[in-house]
């Protein structure tokens, strides 16, 4: 088999560089990373309220250190929601 040539270049489409686009998406990125990386964490933190959650037999629980409320949803049984108290100010005491 004959070896091919190197297709010559078209004018006009070389490769472009923009600086400020690179760094953008590179901040982007990143920041995409951090994201996915918080949703795992996220998930693997749900999943322990829920447990401690079933292991304590509760399906609500008001925390009184940290103003926040879960509840566990007895139809699905690993589904927890956690939400900060209504007209609390969202620092622990």
């Amino acid at each position: 088999m004959a070896k091919r040539n190197k297709q010559a270049m078209i004018p006009g489409s070389e490769e472009l560089c923009f600086p400020d686009l690179d760094e953008a998406m590179n901040i982007y990125h990143g920041v995409k990373t951090e994201r996915q990386e918080l949703t795992e964490r996220e998930v693997d933190t749900k999943a322990e309220v829920t447990r401690l959650m079933k292991e304590h037999k509760l399906k609500s629980y008001k925390s009184l250190a940290y103003d926040l409320i879960a509840t566990r949803d007895t139809v699905t049984d690993d589904k927890t929601s956690v939400k900060r108290v209504p007209g609390s100010n969202g620092e622990a005491e």
